[in-house]
């Protein structure tokens, strides 16, 4: 019995350190500094920016180091660029939802905690996926991948507006807090180093 116990908890040990060992394969997020041939962009955290030319967009940067394979580094780096987004989108979507519950609330016409779970379940669901890559780096020296995911603000907005599953009083305030909500993301800015 001890024996067997024993064996067991052998076992589990070098598995979990097989498995940590994987892990350490699989890419290493550590921002190193950017060196000065990268694009701009290479140096920034995810967020949203209101661009000059191009009006309001979310960007998503994404990075990934430690990945010998050219081919799964730069797969990699593209679903952390668009999980940025997504994580933008979710962020967005609580937003939405609590002014919205605060709206509700100080109308005298709060939402009962059902309905709001119910409506939380619906804008999750309607998550934003997919974020078209517009350009990616590779750093020779460090071999680090960078890749830069965008999307028009509006996409976000249309996400909710556009999902005939929400009722429509949520659609419309989507709608007219727009602006607010725009502000209220992260800004696409300098990252600092980590």
């Amino acid at each position: 019995m001890v024996r067997t116990f024993a064996f067991h908890l052998s076992l589990a040990l070098v598995a979990g350190l097989w498995l940590s060992g994987l892990s350490g394969c699989s890419g290493v997020e550590i921002r190193k500094p950017v060196p000065a041939e990268a694009p701009p962009w290479c140096s920034f955290q995810s967020g949203a920016e209101n661009n000059r030319e191009r009006g309001r967009l979310v960007r998503g940067v994404g990075f990934i180091a430690g990945v010998k394979s050219h081919e799964l580094a730069l797969y990699q780096s593209h679903s952390q660029a668009r999980k940025q987004i997504t994580e933008l989108f979710d962020r967005y979507a609580e937003a939405l939802l609590a002014k919205f519950r605060e709206e509700r609330a100080a109308a005298g016409e709060p939402i009962s905690a059902e309905g709001f779970t119910e409506l939380a379940r619906l804008v999750a669901k309607a998550g934003y996926r997919g974020a078209p890559i517009e350009d990616h780096y590779v750093d020779p020296k460090s071999g680090t991948y960078y890749a830069l995911a965008v999307i028009p603000y509006e996409k976000f907005v249309k996400q909710v507006t556009g999902n005939l599953d929400l009722p429509e009083p949520f659609r419309a305030f989507a709608e007219k807090t727009s602006d607010d909500l725009f502000t209220a993301l992260p800004a696409f800015q300098v990252a600092a180093e980590k």
